[in-house]
């Protein structure tokens, strides 16, 4: 009879004589093994009582580690590292947009002909850490400003902010640096086709390269869409028909019609990168790069 453990290094399914025979979330083999959880629920306490009787219960222990440490080192690091840094440059993205946004305002009872004129965040950022309320406003061709004169001290606040900001975007270019590195080796295939971000982002999404290229078309398709596809579900809203690759150029500038198709075409040609990438096939994506534009031409 299978028996199942829930320890802080992760869960486990022995059979009779305490071998391990899976190891993983404790969901998911409660899930694969209900039968091991109704034994559990009945025997745990009585069982646990006659290990600790006995070298038993060290050895499992010491067991259940090795297997564990065993799992993680066997694990691609590279997946965990790509999943870490696009999180990680997402959350910058909307940080600093939010703070931005806090900026302009604030920055706008001072100057507000700069606040309104300059519509690129990164750029508005930058020239007022870099000029002062004069300089940028004869930049602007701007002979008298409609703001309020502000203490330097407000406005030493408000500059402290803009330069948080920039470190912020500064930080977030060193993420998709990196990023493009290791995909370049990780995945060049997927990489190349869609672009570091998207790639990086399929794949966080996915879990890892290889869940990515087990998934179908079709799934990739909406990686991304999850909250349109469960109204769709649960409201009957419209069917989302694309997640990420949004986007992707060929997407992004396709006509309303075509967007469906342009999506289905580049999911299809996902699929088959990450497949070439997991299975460390040919360098083939420059090829059906050429052959979707060809396609949605």
């Amino acid at each position: 009879m299978k028996l199942l453990f829930s320890t802080l290094i992760g869960a486990f399914v022995t059979d009779d004589n305490l071998r391990i025979i899976e190891h993983g979330s404790k969901d998911q083999l409660v899930k694969n093994h209900r039968d091991a959880q109704a034994a559990n629920a009945i025997q745990q306490r009585a069982f646990r009582a006659v290990l600790k009787k006995s070298n038993l219960f060290q050895q499992y222990h010491v067991e259940a580690r090795q297997h564990a440490i065993h799992t993680i080192r066997t694990l691609p690091p590279q997946d965990s590292l790509i999943n870490h840094a696009i999180n990680s440059f997402s959350e910058l993205n909307e940080a600093a947009n939010m703070l931005v946004k806090r900026c302009r305002e604030w920055y706008g009872l001072y100057a507000p002909e700069a606040a309104h004129d300059l519509y690129d965040n990164e750029l508005f950022i930058t020239k007022i850490c870099e000029k002062n309320r004069n300089a940028l406003l004869k930049e602007l061709q701007v002979e008298q400003s409609m703001g309020v004169e502000l203490a330097q001290t407000d406005v030493d606040e408000i500059l402290a902010l803009a330069h948080q900001i920039k470190q912020m975007y500064h930080l977030r270019t060193m993420h998709e640096e990196y990023l493009a590195s290791m995909m370049k080796r990780y995945c060049p295939n997927t990489n190349e086709l869609c672009g570091t971000t998207i790639a990086a982002q399929l794949i966080e999404k996915a879990g890892s390269l290889k869940r990515l290229a087990l998934l179908p078309s079709s799934t990739i398709q909406l990686l991304g869409a999850e909250k349109a596809l469960f109204r769709h579900i649960t409201r009957g809203a419209r069917s989302p028909k694309h997640g990420f690759i949004i986007n992707h150029p060929l997407v992004s500038k396709a006509d309303r019609k075509g967007k469906g198709k342009a999506a289905r075409a580049l999911a299809d040609k996902i699929s088959m990168c990450a497949r070439l990438d997991y299975f460390k096939g040919e360098y083939l994506a420059p090829q059906l790069l050429k052959e979707l534009e060809e396609k949605l031409a």
